[in-house]
């Protein structure tokens, strides 16, 4: 999605990493191992965000050494938002959140509303409907509120209850699929 958008993905992947992880420092060679490309490109792309001000450098505090470290520089103007941006998209990719949801247990629908993209939101960011692993929901569950940053509102049903509630027209559940929402299983 954020490739699209950006012009390298290994600008994308230096971003993710960075806003991720705002208080951590890497050098050169250990943000080419993590994020799995070529130095030179890592190069190009840490002097282009360092010239915008959205990385900062620092020296290492050995002599021996000698190691420039880079960290994102969390007082950049559009910090907050390209760490939402980038925080967003990683929830959007459908295929992972597709894998994990699917370790819950036998899912039946899964969805994710607007509401997820709305931090002040009230409403029921995800629905669950299918037979699941209470201790499995609940360690994804804080991992999601963990990488999110909020509190994460989710409902789950097993499969009856879903289809009686959408047949008697429920209005808790006429109003989460009335809306916009994005089907993940």
């Amino acid at each position: 999605m954020l490739n699209h958008l950006f012009s390298s993905k290994t600008r994308v992947k230096l971003l993710t990493l960075f806003l991720k992880n705002p208080q951590k420092a890497y050098y050169v060679r250990e943000l080419t191992r993590k994020i799995q490309e070529r130095i030179n490109s890592v190069r190009r792309e840490l002097e282009n965000l360092t010239k915008l001000g959205l990385i900062s450098t620092l020296s290492s505090k050995s002599k021996k050494q000698r190691k420039k470290y880079y960290q994102v520089n969390d007082s950049f103007i559009l910090f907050e938002e390209l760490r939402s941006l980038i925080l967003k998209a990683e929830i959007l990719s459908p295929t992972k959140l597709r894998k994990q949801i699917e370790k819950l247990g036998r899912i039946k629908l899964a969805m994710l509303t607007k509401s997820i993209l709305q931090p002040a939101s009230r409403e029921v960011d995800l629905l669950l409907v299918g037979k699941i692993s209470r201790p499995r929901l609940d360690k994804f569950i804080k991992k999601f509120q963990r990488d999110q940053a909020r509190e994460i509102n989710y409902t789950v049903m097993d499969r009856g209850e879903f289809e009686d509630r959408k047949r008697l027209k429920d209005g808790f559940l006429e109003k989460i699929l009335a809306n916009e929402y994005m089907k993940i299983v």
